[in-house]
């Protein structure tokens, strides 16, 4: 099994934990940035908690457990948008832009995200349960 992987992502989710409890301590620091800070690492959290599981099913090697596997990807997917369009949001005042143009880009990586549990444009899962990227992959790092 891929304990050294599960380790570090164990290791990842107790440290940005101990950095949100340090974060929401911290007088210096603008509420306001404070809060998407621990927005943003809660939903770093959920991810390296996604991997772990994802590592499990891999371990697994289970026909049964594909399409949850395949389900576990998406939302990876689409989280990791989310992420990246919260951060690029930020103006220099630290507050959150209202400029629709921003989400553009993660409404069109959402779509292809979930478009790909059908077509395999991203990845795609074999019966045998490893990943593979697919044949579009390009096209969501360069929309990011």
């Amino acid at each position: 099994m891929y304990i050294s992987s599960i380790t570090t992502q164990i290791i990842g989710i107790v440290m940005l934990g101990f950095t949100i409890i340090l974060s929401q301590r911290n007088f210096v620091i603008d509420r306001h940035k404070t809060k998407v800070f621990i927005i943003v690492s809660f939903l770093t959290i959920v991810l390296l908690i996604i991997e772990i599981i994802e590592y499990y099913l891999i371990s697994v090697r289970s026909a049964e457990y594909i399409i949850l596997y395949k389900l576990l990807m998406v939302l990876a997917f689409i989280l990791t948008n989310i992420i990246v369009y919260i951060l690029l949001s930020l103006n220099d005042s630290g507050r959150f832009s209202k400029n629709i143009f921003l989400a553009i880009p993660l409404i069109i990586n959402i779509i292809i995200n979930i478009a790909t549990y059908w077509t395999s444009w991203i990845f795609y899962i074999d019966p045998q349960g490893q990943y593979h990227r697919g044949d579009y992959f390009f096209v969501q790092l360069s929309i990011n």
